[in-house]
Order: structure tokens, then C-alpha cells, then sequence
């Protein structure tokens, strides 16, 4: 947290808490400096130890059997085509062929063209002129493994508006945000994530049981070869945008080993110079992430459990070594402690995003995985490590770190105990709750893409091969994986590949389920209201983020409406971050959600002068009555009570405020609903289905609006207005 932050929260703390943090602060800045300054002279690639270079990456996944249907099959050959001719589609990128020099075609927006068309060689002499100098020599010598038919990547190009940072520049330099209107480092970052590398290896698998209808399946194992190598040679550690967030630093790490695990199952023998280039830059990712952990004080959020995680699977990975075991200590140490502080009673994440559930909750239900794996001889580093090797807060605490058995299976243990347990299986039972009847989820907060394994992600039927964001249901797999809960089993059939990877990541482990079924989630702010006509999540509750509330939206009271498995009434979503802030803003408001707003101002409250796009947002919402068919919550910002009631085909509202400002409600409609003005009201249509939407008293008006079903993506839509002729409307929702 910077030094400004310290300041503005001092009075509110004893004064030897505000000396230590300013005597951190100065210590990171002196720090930083020193390595500026080490960095322009020496190499930041980090030379193995002996004790590690000497040895090779482990693996975790026994021989899998992948029983895919054929539509799944054909799916993994068009994705790993695509992924093989650089073909990548990324936060609402369309697919489009990543490379230096291309092309862009953005309609709208600022527009750069940065890059620059280059010529390699298979010596690396390209990259002489293109790197800080110290890194020049091992650049090269890893340069020099890649197949001579290879083209790279330009892993620092946002290939949306053109815009690219430098991979010369430090990474604690780069500038990024409103600093470079309409540009969004989130582009390089996710490519950098690689999270496209386990569909070759699945492929491979594949491809090397039934050759028909794939690619010689070398080939598959040549570009996984290939695109690690050129990652690299081409982003010297603290060097250029992804070393920049921790966060990806770790996820691309747990990637590039999944991938390189899925081929060493199916038994492809890799070479010796890439397999020591792996394990050295595994190292590499190891060290950066201890180096620069996402640790504050005051709050640790979904970035510090992806640097926890991905360091948990650098460490189970790497060989043996007294800094290894420590890495491996303290990842399971704060993973733990993440367990008890990022996830509320109820299953739900604190952050209260839907989308930031389902990211946290793979993390969890993934790190758990792993960690119940692990053979005795990696499990023994809990008993002696030494705690000294991790230096700064939060620290390492001294062995042992103890083991417990796993709840149905006595004869395994883990460093997970009962409650752990019990919280991911919430995890999984909130995104139950939470998946609507056409099988995505509503968007409560931020969406932003982020997953942390994307084995196989549900694509579109339609030929364009869209990824569906906002389908959860692998999360379900991943939790029958675990737990084997009957209710999930849909899930593991709709994605088998998920089950065979966390089945071979726990060693094939089922634990013993503690709830009997999907719970209320009140401290995740969702609550579900549901018939066998109409389905009805409404949003109630904290902002998240402990005390910050930085994913929120000003939705309080605000519900997200399916009539016979069509989205009618809906969440608009995001758009996007820094790179679109008025959209951002936008979509943020009152305005744009089913709820009731207030003339000139939004729902919650910002800190005062805040203009980031994560302006905390701050209000309190009280819940009097949530069943499977009533709800009455009260927003005290806007001093607004909502009454819903659900009966058979109807959904009845009555909303009021006690507040003189001019108040409208919000009705924003799904896209591909279809509206007509009636009198004191309007017809939707959606689907086959028609239903009317009326009431008083007030006036009735039909609005454009915006909707993003995921990060980068935004259609125009419509949005239904009752303005209010006094304090109180009564409205109802009815099946034609």
C-alpha cells in the first residue's frame, strides 16, 4: 500500500503501527532501488541452487484416462489448431492472430500500433537490440531450443488498441491505467497466463490414443515447447508487463506445469535442454512471487490467493531443497489462513462477485487438490522445514506445520482440517445456488474473465467458438471431483476432463461431504427465489472486500429475473476496467440495474475524491424476510424497501422510499428481449414466451442500455423505466 495510504489511516491506529508501516514503506523503497540499480548490471535470471538444478520438475498426474465425448474431442482439436497458428481470443478480442507487427481492426477507441514487424534468427541475435542488455546472453542461449519454424508471440502487445509496453522497461516502471487511455495491460497479462497450454496436452493425449481425425501429436508437444521457450527468452524476470501483477506471475506458472504434467502422463519425452529451461524459470516464477507477494495489512484478497496457490504448485513441483520445502510451508501456511479470511460462512467469497467466486473457489478447490496429493516425501517438508528462508511479513511459522486426517478417508491426511474441508464443499454448493436455469450465473459485481485453470471451458455451438464466461458449472465438476456429491454429477459429465485432472491431482481421493444440500447464502449477499416457471436471484447484502468494496456494484435490492430458462430481467456486467472507465462507470450505477435509483446521485457511497474505477463503495442493506418465494430487504442509503413475492407465472414488487428526491425503478433486459409499450406497462418477449410488466403509479418509458457478458464486451440493450409519481409503486411481472 503506498506511503499516502499510511498517512490517511493513521489517526485511526496506534502510533508504533503507523511508525512500522512507515519504516516498511522506506524499506521497500530502498529495496526497489538497489535492485533498479542490480538489475541493469546482472542477469535476472536466477540461477538454480545445486541441490535443484541437478534434479527435474516432478509430476503430480498419474497415467488419466480422458473418456471425452466426441463433440469434446472435436473441440480440443479446433481450440489446439487455433492455439498452434497463434490464434488467441481474449477478453473480447475476437480470435485474432497474436503477433509482432499485426494488424488491428478496433472500430472504436484510441488506437496506437506500437509494434513493429521483426525478423528472428535461430541464434537470437533479434533479441540483442530488444532486451536489457544484462539478459542479452541467457536470452539467447534459450532462444537458441526453439524449433527453427517457430514465430513468436508479442507477449507485451494489448492487441486490442495496439498500445505495447517494453520488455527493456523494469517492470516496476511500467505505467499503465488512465496513464494510457483506451489501453488495457489486462491484454498482455492474460495471454501471459498462458492458460491455453493444457488443451495441447489434453490433445496429445488424445491424439496419441486415437491418431484419427488429429494432427501428428508431436506437434501439439512441440508448440507447448515452443511457446514456454519464447515466453522466456522474450520477458526477462522484473522485466517489461507480465511481471508486473504477482497475481498472473502465479496462475501462468500453475499453467505451464499442468500442461507439462498432462504430456509427461501420456509419456512424452521432452529434451534435456528444455526440461532444465523449465525448471529454471519455475524457479524464477518460485522467487518472484515470495519477492513480491500481494500481502497488506489491512486486506489480501483474490490476487494474494493466486500468488499462494501458484507458489503451492512451483514448490510441490521443483525438487527437494531446504528452500523449496519453505516455499512449499508457507504457501500451504497462507493458504490455510486465505481459507479462513477470503470465504464467508455461507461459501460465498468476501469479495461478492459472482464471477470473483468462481475464480477464488477453482483456486481453493484446486490448491486442495494438490495438496492431498502429495506423496509422503513432499508432505515430510511440513514436519522440518525452516522457517528462516521466507524473510519480511507475514513470515514463516516454525515447524511443524501438523496433518490431519481427510474426512472419510482416514487412511490419508492433509494439512486441510474438518472445517477446510466443509468451507470448499460451500464453495462449490454457492455457485449451485447461484446457476440459473439456462446454466450461466448472474453477474453480481466485477466480471473480469479470471480463472485459474481453464482445462475446458464451455465455447458456443455456433461455429464461432465463444467462450461462455458466464457458465460455472466446471466449478460443480471440480467439486464432485472432490467430493462425489450426487447433485454435481451433471456437472462431471458436461465436463469429464476437469474431473480426471483433480482426480489425478488428489490421487484419486473422495472426501466424506458435511452438508447435505445447496444452502442460503446471506453473507454472500444472494438470495434466490425460485418456482418451476420463474427464477429470481436478488442482490442484498455487504459490499465485500472486508471494509474495501472495490468489485461492487451500486446493485443493493437489485434481482436478476429467468422465465422459462430465459434471461429476462439481468445484471448488465462490467465492460471493462481502465481501459473504458466511462463505460465502467456506467455500468457500475444504479441506472443500470434492477433497482430503484435516485435522481442525481448512485446507491452506495464513494470515498470523496476517489476516481478510481474501484472507488470503494460503502452502504448498508438489511434483509428482513428471504424465502424460496418472498423477499423484503431495505437499502439505507436510499432509504428503500423492496418487497418481492413470487407465485406461480407472477412476480409482485412493491418499492418505497422514504427520501423526496426523484426516484425511477430499473428494469434492464437481457439481450435478444424484445419490448412493446402497452397501456401502463410494456410487453417482454423472450423467447416463445410473453410476459407483462406493469404497475403505478408512475410513468412508464423504454431506455437504450449496455450489457457485458463478460470482461471487454459490451451490446446495446434495453432498459425498462418507471418513474415514480410518489413514494411507493406496486409492479408485477406476469405470464401472458
Amino acid at each position: 500500500m503506498p506511503l499516502r495510504s499510511s498517512v490517511s489511516l493513521a489517526p485511526a491506529r496506534p502510533i508504533v503501527r503507523f511508525l512500522w508501516r512507515l519504516r516498511r514503506f522506506a524499506w521497500r523503497k530502498t529495496r526497489h532501488l538497489k535492485l533498479f540499480l542490480r538489475d541493469r548490471l546482472i542477469a535476472t535470471y536466477n540461477a538454480p541452487p545445486t541441490a535443484i538444478a541437478k534434479g527435474r520438475l516432478d509430476s503430480r498426474l498419474p497415467p488419466l484416462r480422458l473418456d471425452l465425448p466426441d463433440a469434446q474431442r472435436k473441440l480440443l482439436t479446433e481450440l489446439s489448431a487455433r492455439v498452434i497458428d497463434h490464434r488467441i481470443n481474449l477478453l473480447g478480442s475476437g480470435w485474432v492472430k497474436v503477433r509482432h507487427g499485426m494488424v488491428f481492426i478496433r472500430p472504436d477507441g484510441p488506437r496506437y500500433n506500437l509494434g513493429q514487424t521483426i525478423v528472428t534468427d535461430a541464434h537470437g541475435r533479434w533479441l540483442t537490440k530488444r532486451l536489457n542488455g544484462a539478459n542479452v546472453a541467457i536470452a539467447r542461449r534459450v532462444w537458441n531450443l526453439v524449433d527453427a519454424e517457430y514465430r513468436p508471440f508479442d507477449w507485451q502487445l494489448d492487441f486490442k488498441s495496439g498500445y505495447r509496453w517494453s520488455e527493456r522497461k523494469a517492470s516496476r516502471h511500467i505505467r499503465y491505467g488512465t496513464v494510457t487511455p483506451g489501453a488495457d495491460i489486462k491484454m498482455p497479462w492474460e495471454l501471459a497466463r498462458m492458460q491455453h497450454l493444457p488443451w495441447l496436452g489434453l490433445t496429445y493425449s488424445l491424439a496419441k490414443e486415437t491418431p484419427a481425425g488429429f494432427l501428428p501429436k508431436d506437434i501439439y508437444a512441440r508448440q507447448f515447447r515452443n511457446q514456454v521457450i519464447d515466453f522466456i527468452a522474450t520477458n526477462p524476470p522484473r522485466f517489461g508487463a507480465n511481471w508486473v501483477c504477482t497475481m498472473d506471475v502465479g496462475i501462468r506458472v500453475a499453467n505451464w506445469l499442468l500442461a507439462y504434467d498432462l504430456f509427461k502422463q501420456a509419456g512424452f519425452p521432452f529434451d534435456t535442454g528444455f526440461e532444465q529451461a523449465l525448471l529454471a524459470s519455475v524457479y524464477d516464477h518460485a522467487r518472484h512471487i515470495v519477492e513480491n507477494l500481494e500481502w497488506y495489512e489491512e486486506f489480501r484478497g483474490n490476487h494474494y490467493l493466486a500468488d499462494i496457490v501458484g507458489l503451492m504448485y512451483a514448490a510441490a513441483y521443483l525438487p527437494i531443497s531446504e528452500e523449496t520445502d519453505a516455499w512449499l510451508a508457507f504457501a500451504t501456511q497462507e493458504f490455510l489462513a486465505a481459507l479462513d479470511e477470503q470465504f464467508l460462512p455461507d461459501g460465498g467469497n468476501f469479495e461478492v462477485s459472482t464471477s470473483y467466486h468462481r475464480l477464488s473457489a477453482e483456486m481453493a478447490l484446486f490448491g486442495a487438490a494438490l495438496l492431498a496429493g502429495l506423496p509422503d516425501e513432499r508432505q515430510a517438508a511440513y514436519a522440518g522445514y525452516s522457517h528462516g528462508v521466507i524473510e519480511g511479513r507475514p513470515g514463516l511459522k516454525k515447524a511443524p506445520l501438523p496433518l490431519h486426517p481427510v474426512p472419510g478417508a482416514p487412511d490419508r491426511a492433509s494439512p486441510l482440517q474438518p472445517g477446510h474441508w466443509r468451507m470448499l464443499e460451500a464453495m462449490a454448493w454457492a455457485a449451485h445456488t447461484l446457476r440459473r436455469p439456462d446454466g450461466t450465473t448472474p453477474q453480481f459485481g466485477d466480471t473480469d474473465n479470471g480463472r485459474f485453470f481453464k482445462i475446458l471451458p464451455p465455447f458456443s455451438t455456433d461455429g464461432t467458438y465463444d467462450e461462455r464466461h458466464l457458465d460455472h458449472t466446471a466449478l460443480l465438476a471440480v467439486g464432485y471431483a472432490l467430493f462425489g456429491t450426487p447433485a454435481w454429477a451433471f456437472a462431471a459429465e458436461l465436463h469429464p476432463a476437469d474431473v480426471a485432472v483433480v482426480r489425478g491431482l488428489s490421487r484419486g481421493l473422495t472426501v466424506q461431504p458435511a452438508l447435505k444440500g445447496p444452502e442460503p447464502l446471506p453473507h454472500f449477499g444472494a438470495h434466490v427465489l425460485k418456482n418451476d416457471t420463474l427464477w429470481v436471484a436478488v442482490r442484498a447484502g455487504t459490499v465485500g472486500d472486508a471494509t474495501f468494496g472495490g468489485h461492487a456494484h451500486h446493485d443493493q435490492l437489485g434481482f436478476d429475473l429467468c422465465a422459462e430458462g430465459y434471461p429476462l430481467i439481468v445484471d448488465p456486467g462490467t465492460g471493462a476496467y481502465t481501459a473504458a472507465p466511462a463505460v465502467r462507470a456506467q455500468l457500475r450505477s444504479s441506472r443500470q440495474h434492477a433497482t430503484l435509483s435516485l435522481a442525481g446521485r448512485d446507491q452506495l457511497t464513494a470515498a470523496p475524491g476517489n476516481t478510481s474505477v474501484f472507488a470503494p463503495l460503502s452502504g448498508r442493506t438489511q434483509v428482513t424476510t428471504s424465502t424460496a418465494t418472498e423477499f423484503l430487504g431495505t437499502c439505507e442509503n436510499t432509504a428503500h424497501t423492496r418487497h418481492l413475492h413470487l407465485n406461480g407465472g407472477t412476480l409482485r414488487g412493491r418499492d418505497e422510499t422514504r427520501l423526496p428526491d426523484p426516484a425511477t425503478l430499473n428494469f434492464p433486459l437481457a439481450p435478444g428481449v424484445t419490448v412493446a409499450r402497452d397501456d401502463g406497462g410494456v410487453m417482454l418477449m423472450a423467447g416463445p414466451h410473453k410476459y407483462r410488466l406493469s404497475g403505478g403509479p408512475g410513468t412508464w418509458s423504454v431506455d437504450e442500455g449496455l450489457y457485458s457478458a463478460a470482461y471487454g464486451e459490451t451490446v446495446k440493450t434495453k432498459i425498462v423505466r418507471l418513474t415514480l409519481a410518489g413514494p411507493q409503486a406496486d409492479w408485477h411481472i406476469e405470464k401472458v
